[in-house]
């Protein structure tokens, strides 16, 4: 098992580390996002005519601002809020180059980031330490 485990845990646990480090720059972003506090009004191309039917990947929604296209999923409670409509309001940053809803940010998404990171940080000390006992044999 160790044979296994070794190679996983050095190869892993820098691959976990920068999937938390993405992670940990999206949720900076939200939080930036709501704390800039700038709501702008979006075309919605392709508005929802039904809210049956919708996968667990979300429908997605052609949005247009400033002449750029851009592409949100939603879920079943977002496609309710927003049936019928043309416009939506959502908040951006400051290029407007991203856009969320109020309630896609909670202060408590920074923990899953950090213990994806505290898990790759003890992977790579366990496969060292591993690494380590196997080379005084």
């Amino acid at each position: 098992m160790s044979k296994f485990l070794n190679p996983l845990s050095l190869v892993g646990g820098p691959i976990m580390i920068f999937i938390s480090c993405m992670a940990f720059w999206s949720t900076t972003l939200k939080k930036n996002i709501i704390e800039a506090k700038i709501i702008v009004d979006i075309e919605i191309l392709n508005p929802p005519i039904s809210c049956e039917d919708i996968t667990k990947k979300g429908l997605p929604l052609k949005l247009r601002y400033n002449n750029k296209i851009f592409i949100e999923r939603i879920n079943q409670k977002k496609c309710s809020q927003i049936l019928g409509q043309t416009t939506l309001q959502m908040l951006s940053d400051k290029e407007g180059d991203y856009f969320i809803f109020e309630d896609d940010y909670q202060s408590y998404h920074f923990i899953y980031p950090i213990l994806f990171f505290g898990f790759g940080i003890f992977f790579i000390f366990k496969g060292a330490h591993e690494k380590e006992k196997k080379n005084k044999q």
